[in-house]
């Protein structure tokens, strides 16, 4: 079973669920996929919860996705990533923020939502 995603329309933000089995090849084409739906939906703020995805996410593979991540969210989204707090170094989003995206990463879904919703909107 691969990489799945649920993503879901809610008050002031665009709200992704993933689970299964990581790949990198599956998670920047669900960064992707993110990406359009949250400007088809005129929505700038997207809340991540990968708390339920599987597997070892290599630190070549956080480097990576945190080029891809700026080369689609960049000009346009800003993103709050949560997942397993004995997963999380800040690599990915060091690499993300340096490219210029607008994201944190935290452990916890409430303080997460809570920082998206206070952030200004990166639309102009």
């Amino acid at each position: 079973m691969g990489l799945e995603v649920a993503i879901k329309e809610e008050p002031g933000y665009l709200a992704v669920t993933l689970s299964g089995e990581y790949s990198l090849a599956a998670a920047k084409e669900i960064g992707s996929r993110v990406h359009v739906e949250a400007l088809g939906l005129e929505c700038r703020k997207v809340l991540i919860d990968a708390r339920q995805v599987r597997g070892k996410v290599g630190l070549m593979d956080r480097l990576k996705l945190g080029t891809t991540a700026a080369m689609l969210w960049r000009k346009d989204l800003t993103v709050a990533l949560v997942y397993r707090a004995e997963e999380m170094d800040g690599f990915f989003e060091r690499s993300a923020r340096h490219r210029g995206v607008r994201m944190r990463s935290f452990a916890d879904m409430s303080t997460a939502r809570e920082w998206l919703l206070a952030e200004e909107s990166t639309a102009n």
